[in-house]
């Protein structure tokens, strides 16, 4: 995954695996979730995370030292599924999504 300045961010929507080295999990149970963008810093991840929640997404964030950067990124985050199928049709929904749509378009 590349990582971004916070004012060249661009949105990058991937899905993630429990227990894949270099993730943290999708949850305590493991499963999966889709993550939208690791920022650098946490304003403009609680900028995203707000504004997917407002759009009707369950978005959170998880924090996470990368050694490599010495440096903690801030990684936003929607749902917490059990079957990769579902977290599919989720990255999928973002994709199209307006909210998702407008933040690429202000490049947030």
């Amino acid at each position: 995954m590349k990582v971004m300045k916070a004012k060249a961010m661009s949105m990058l929507i991937i899905l993630v695996v429990s227990g894949v080295i270099g993730f943290t999990p999708a949850w305590a149970g493991g499963g999966y979730c889709v993550q939208v963008v690791s920022c650098r810093y946490y304003d403009n991840a609680a900028y995203i995370r707000d504004r997917l929640r407002e759009g009707g997404f369950n978005a959170y964030i998880e924090s996470v030292y990368i050694e490599k950067y010495d440096d903690v990124f801030y990684r936003v985050r929607v749902g917490h599924f059990h079957y990769l199928e579902d977290a599919r049709e989720m990255r999928a929904i973002l994709e199209h999504s307006p909210v998702v749509k407008d933040l690429r378009a202000h490049g947030k």
